[in-house]
């Protein structure tokens, strides 16, 4: 079974949480890219302003098509209560072409359930499990949280199998 993790991060929070993940299930890895946030004081204030408009920036991921891969775990910050626009955008573009998936936000504090409900919606498919990994949790931490873990063993086992 071949999987892949595909991330979005604007501070770096969430790619340390997908490498882990990346390792821990022997995937390919694809970071989404978007200019737009890149550089510039600015970029924060555009990220959030953005999400409340719930528009969709360009972007740009690499690698293999996502159709090549029978799992994909989707890692992404919450902004303005929703995944950020660039993960947005990434799943609009692949609708219909995701097998298998999981879901991963990671928040400074709650994570509202229409996050996962709209990332469902613009993927057009459901993920077999999702996650809410809030800041606190993360840094600072060597290992991902148990939870995470296991559902990251159970999908290599099923490799195996």
């Amino acid at each position: 079974m071949r999987c892949l993790v595909v991330y979005y991060s604007l501070s770096g929070t969430t790619r340390r949480v997908a490498e882990e993940a990346a390792r821990a299930l022997a995937a390919d890895i694809v970071e989404v890219r978007a200019e737009r946030y890149a550089v510039g004081r600015f970029r924060v204030l555009r990220a959030a302003f953005d999400a409340w408009r719930a528009s969709l920036p360009t972007i740009d991921a690499g690698g293999r098509p996502v159709d090549e891969y029978d799992f994909v775990m989707l890692l992404s910050p919450v902004w303005v209560g929703r995944a950020a626009t660039p993960m947005r955008a990434y799943l609009a573009q692949n609708r219909g072409k995701l097998r298998r998936t999981a879901f991963l936000l990671t928040c400074r504090g709650q994570c509202p359930p229409r996050a996962f409900e709209e990332m469902t919606s613009l993927s057009g498919v459901k993920p077999e499990k999702t996650f809410v990994l809030r800041e606190h949790e993360i840094k600072g931490k060597p290992e991902l949280p148990g939870p995470l873990v296991s559902f990251l063993t159970s999908i290599r086992q099923r490799e195996a199998a």
